[in-house]
């Protein structure tokens, strides 16, 4: 059996070697010397880790990764949809979950890895930040901000652009995750502004989930160096303890682009500036009822594709830092009734560097710093066997919101602008069958600097027998507009609008939800939004001046289907298939593919070792600048070892492993046509022990 995973492995390495070889013809970094190198190196921990595992098998040793069965993920308790914990089928929304078992499974490094193959998400990267698209809208250079990132229930969006972050400056490693649980459709009237499309919230595992030490070390193309530490425990005494931090470091790749091609240029070649460094550390302690969590983390990037008319082949950086401290406390007081505070800190600070000829002012910077804190308490109470009441209020008290710009001439803006917002909401679920749930909930927002919200919800969750439910579905969401579009001024160019006001958006949906068989799920969903008051930066040709307006409206129908299969204990996969029509004006939406697909299948090999495999496929997409970027078709491939000898695991993942040559859009800022160059064929080794 060795020699049969010794020929794979081999196979892998000359399909690795081969690409090192289309690297250097790329203009990569990395040397041919060096790849090679990296590549023996993979291949012997690899097998290595095969043979352990083989020997595991014959000492008939426990898989501690065993299949999550699906009667287990049904009745996971999902905590996002409505604040407190109900299953998928009670939940007055389409959720899916991606649990440490399916990260570990095919090999995600990253928030953007695993929320592009989750059924309705798509994503774009223009080689400084992801963007996360749902339902056929993501607007280029939106910096996310029409979905709501939680980590354990506390906002990620930073406070200045709204914006949250799937790469580095996440900061957390996903070897600290339980599970991802995705909620899709309008939550603000829980959750406040930016949950226009849903919400994701990721789940640390406790002390007790981690029980130990894991060290990890990552390598791999494009010069990718990562290592990390995860460490948890929980004490007779209750105290649960979680630590875990990371750093990493990718030197990047030489890239070439069309539209520099001119010896003024570099002939189009981009060197040495696509690097990427990050590195995160968060910490948890539970003890009884009491709470207190924290991350810091930061990421600098430098940016090859010129964005703003920066000159090209000259470094552009960005660093992005964030930071929160939280405290909760939840308890039970007194028969069925139950009581959670929680207060938090946060801070978020934003750099750039943008090089211009001295003529124009040489080199641009600007940035802001952002520290805002604040309370949230919450009321619950079952007042009869079939009637849960749920009320709660928030204030939130923004301190410091500055933004500066200059170049070498000068200080051209200098503001702050503090503001608070207050809110209140409150839920009731009504049981008046056995078989029919009903929710209902509203939200009241005030913001100090532009206004109130007020967004409703209600929902009818029917399960008519154990293997179907049928949930009818509305919402109403906002995203307030940002201290940027609000404040930003510059004489002679950009003007303010004191009238600026939310977007909004409402939704309804029909979801089913069917057990098609032993091990085998189905979800079907119809959907209709209609988004109104889009904030678009708009030039008035009297004035000749620049001012962000409620310009746009949009709206989709969209169908989506999806299937789980969790088949004896050896084989799971998923598969989904989506198709969404979003149109502004009868004009079909940038960065809209029509229809997307998404697949993967894991099958344990040996009970130690899983084959994993992921298809992605999204359709054509236009640009802003009203071009055509081509539909592709994304084939990865993880390898991975589990827990040998208790101890040790190691995966060896292959991203684009038919090395595709595909891009996706970018914003206004840049000018690559017909999109921008993603990643061909890459590979990434990690190595992983606990103590």
């Amino acid at each position: 059996m060795v020699v049969i995973w010794g020929k794979i492995v081999s196979s892998i390495g000359k399909l690795l070697a081969r690409d090192a070889n289309n690297d250097r013809r790329r203009g990569g970094r990395m040397s041919g010397f060096a790849t090679r190198n990296l590549v023996r190196w993979a291949s012997t921990i690899v097998v290595a880790c095969l043979f352990l595992a083989e020997g595991g098998v014959a000492q008939e040793v426990e898989s501690r990764m065993s299949t999550l069965g699906l009667d287990s993920l049904l009745n996971v308790q999902v905590t996002t949809a409505s604040k407190y914990g109900q299953t998928t089928r009670e939940a007055p929304a389409s959720v899916s979950i991606v649990t440490a078992e399916d990260i570990q499974r095919f090999g995600y490094r990253s928030l953007a890895e695993v929320l592009a193959n989750v059924r309705g998400f798509y994503g774009s990267y223009d080689r400084n930040y992801f963007y996360l698209g749902a339902r056929g809208f993501s607007r280029p250079t939106d910096y996310n901000n029409r979905i709501l990132l939680l980590l354990d229930g506390h906002t990620m969006n930073e406070g200045f652009y709204d914006s949250q972050f799937l790469d580095g400056t996440f900061g957390l490693s996903l070897d600290a995750v339980e599970r991802i649980e995705i909620v899709r459709g309008p939550g603000s009237a829980l959750y406040g502004s930016s949950a226009m499309f849903g919400m994701i919230n990721v789940i640390t595992k406790d002390g007790r989930g981690i029980d130990g030490t894991d060290l990890r070390f990552e390598g791999g193309s494009h010069g990718l160096k990562s290592g990390s530490v995860t460490l948890g425990r929980n004490s007779t005494s209750g105290l649960d303890v979680v630590l875990t931090g990371n750093v990493t470091d990718v030197t990047g790749q030489d890239l070439y682009f069309a539209d520099f091609d001119d010896p003024e240029t570099n002939d189009g070649m981009a060197e040495g500036i696509d690097w990427d460094q990050s590195f995160g550390v968060y910490g948890a302690v539970t003890y009884g009822d009491f709470r207190l969590s924290a991350l810091g983390s930061s990421r600098q990037k430098g940016v090859p594709t010129a964005p703003w008319e920066a000159l090209f082949n000259v470094a552009t950086t960005t660093t992005d830092s964030r930071l929160f401290l939280d405290a909760q406390i939840e308890k039970n007081i007194g028969t069925n009734q139950q009581f959670t505070a929680r207060g938090y800190f946060d801070g978020y600070w934003y750099d750039g560097a943008y090089p211009y000829e001295p003529d124009d002012g040489g080199v641009w910077e600007d940035g802001n710093t952002v520290t805002w804190a604040g309370a949230n308490v919450e009321y619950r109470a079952d007042l009869g066997p079939a009637n849960r009441l749920q009320v709660g209020g928030e204030f939130r008290q923004t301190f410091t919101a500055t933004y500066w710009a200059r170049d070498e001439d000068g200080q051209l803006l200098d503001g702050d602008w503090p503001y608070n917002v207050f809110s209140l909401y409150g839920q009731n679920e009504i049981q008046l069958t056995s078989d029919l749930l009903f929710t209902l909930g509203a939200r009241l927002d005030h913001s100090s600097n532009w206004g109130t919200a007020f967004t409703p919800r209600a929902g009818a969750v029917y399960m008519p027998g154990r293997s179907s439910t049928l949930k009818l579905l509305y919402g109403e969401a906002f995203r307030s507009p940002n201290l940027y579009e609000l404040n930003y001024f510059e004489e002679g160019w950009h003007i303010l609008n004191p009238d600026l006001t939310a977007e909004r958006i409402r939704t309804t949906e029909l979801v089913w939800e069917q057990r098609l068989a032993a091990g085998m799920f189905s979800t079907v969903s119809l959907y209709h939004y209609a988004m109104s008051d889009l904030i678009d930066e708009w030039y008035d040709e009297e004035t000749d001046l620049n001012q962000y307006v409620n310009r746009s409206a949009a709206s989709a129908n969209g169908l989506e289907v999806g299937l789980e299969a969790h088949l004896a204990s050896r084989l799971n996969g998923f598969a989904s298939y989506v198709w969404q029509k979003a149109k502004s004006e009868d004009v079909g939406l940038s960065n809209s593919p029509s229809h997307q697909a998404r697949a993967g299948l894991a099958y344990s090999l040996l009970p130690r070792l899983v084959l994993a495999s992921n298809l992605l496929y999204d359709h054509e997409r236009t640009t802003v600048w009203d071009e055509v970027v081509e539909s592709y078709l994304l084939v990865h491939l993880t390898l991975s070892t589990v827990q040998v000898m208790d101890r040790f695991n190691a995966t060896l993942a292959i991203r684009n492993l038919f090395d595709a040559e595909y891009s996706t859009p970018g914003g206004w800022e840049h000018i690559q046509s017909p999109g921008i160059r993603q990643d061909g064929r890459t590979f990434r080794l990690s190595f992983g022990v606990q103590f």
